[in-house]
């Protein structure tokens, strides 16, 4: 699985969904399997037309797409690229590989990360 913070953490804003990891770590607790430390699942990259989440897969990114125009662009012009694409009416769930996310994210709008004012 790719570390989104690592990959791409330095040029992008991410996101760690705090709120969800506590809640499954509470739920995990007694279990005989204990607390997964395995954080990277939580992290995502907001974007401008929806989030890129780690995937399955050694190097698998998903990108939960909030605009139908922008997932339609993508199946046209990346159409060989992608491992799948599913688009709904509204919306739509596009997983690729991460040698294609620089192109990818020309359509997706990533937030670009913040300079820390000294």
């Amino acid at each position: 699985m790719i570390d989104i913070m690592q990959t791409f953490g330095k040029k992008y804003r991410v996101d760690f969904d705090q709120e969800t990891y506590a809640q499954d770590v509470k739920t995990m607790r007694g279990r005989p399997g204990g607390v997964s430390t395995d954080r990277a699942w939580y992290y995502s990259i907001p974007c401008k037309y929806g989030d890129i989440s780690p995937g399955n897969g050694e190097d698998g990114l998903i990108f939960y797409c909030n605009s139908y125009k922008v997932g339609n662009r993508i199946e046209r012009d990346m159409a060989g690229k992608l491992d799948l694409c599913l688009l709904g009416d509204m919306d739509g769930v596009i997983h690729f590989k991460a040698k294609y996310a620089d192109e990818l994210f020309k359509y997706a709008r990533p937030r670009s990360r913040r300079s820390k004012a000294a």
